[in-house]
């Protein structure tokens, strides 16, 4: 259906914005053939998990791999042998490799109808899966990098430099800017004054526009980014921020957290959060998450007079 909108979008000068959506790779982990025999489970390294770990995370993790805990409306206990980890990864692999062959249709198609050239095509996920790391399977209530660390890739003949990568921090929320940005469409307010209220009002919504690190005139658009997560099973509203070296998650109403040095340990196996000598750190980074939770709230509808 992508292919086809294609071919009557090539007939027509006008613009479009075209969403093509894969819900693979996910559970329950069956892709078809070829792709289901692609690759060999035995050949694959257990995740990244150590033991004893789960004691120094918050308890709802123990939990989730040991009982039949609710989660996501599954009620069953996540803990795997080893085997049945490998086999989740290889059918992983395989679905993956069924979603970019099916990309590698739309790409194609982009280029045999002579739009490629002029049209920005972008590729992301909204989340990951655990996979097995830190002893978890399939998502919930985790802001691990398994899970909130995913593929942001932008491509534009022309304009962007093929084959860079960059370690600047990006969002979900940074997408629609960028978007509106590059085809030079301002970020609709709906209804506004004829003049504007004030002249130091904020920007109408939240995120960045990421073009000047596509267009290789800036190495950075933020300092930190925000993950929010509510889980209804659980009773339990996760707000994370992520610095270029930290990640400190916290969990309102409860007494623990989660801080990483993702300098010192990008596995994640090294919950700071209760640390004596990483309390300052803590404190610091708290103080930037609220200012990042008020700085991503929204501001609309504007202000239309005063009294």
């Amino acid at each position: 259906r992508t292919i086809a909108y294609l071919e009557r979008a090539a007939e027509s000068d006008e613009p479009f914005f075209l969403w093509c959506s894969f819900p693979d790779p996910h559970h329950p982990f069956c892709p078809p053939h070829p792709w289901c025999d692609m690759y060999d489970p035995a050949s694959i390294p257990l995740p990244n998990r150590t033991d004893g770990e789960l004691a120094n995370l918050p308890p709802h993790y123990a939990r989730i791999v040991d009982e039949a805990f609710p989660l996501a409306g599954r009620f069953q206990p996540t803990r795997m042998t080893d085997d049945q980890i490998r086999d989740i990864w290889a059918m992983t692999y395989g679905l993956i490799s069924l979603t970019d062959h099916h990309l590698g249709r739309v790409l194609d198609a982009l280029d045999s109808l002579g739009l490629r050239e002029n049209t920005c095509t972008s590729f992301f996920s909204d989340h990951g899966d655990m996979l097995g790391d830190h002893w978890i399977v399939n998502k919930g209530p985790f802001h691990m990098d398994s899970l909130v660390r995913v593929p942001f890739i932008w491509s534009w003949p022309g304009h962007f430099d093929g084959g860079e990568e960059t370690d600047a921090l990006a969002s979900m929320l940074d997408f629609a800017p960028t978007v509106l940005d590059l085809a030079g469409v301002p970020i609709p307010e709906g209804d506004v004054p004829l003049a504007p209220e004030t002249e130091n009002q904020l920007p109408p919504w939240p995120g960045h526009s990421l073009t000047p690190i596509l267009s290789g005139q800036a190495s950075a658009v933020q300092q930190s980014v925000l993950i929010e997560n509510d889980e209804d099973y659980l009773g339990l509203r996760l707000r994370t921020l992520v610095t270029d070296r930290y990640k400190i998650t916290a969990y309102p109403g409860q007494p623990y957290g989660e801080l990483f040095d993702l300098q010192s340990d990008p596995s994640e196996q090294h919950n700071l959060w209760d640390a004596p000598a990483h309390a300052a750190t803590k404190s610091a980074l708290l103080i930037q998450l609220l200012e990042k939770l008020t700085e991503t709230d929204t501001v609309l509808p504007r202000r239309m007079c005063h009294a």
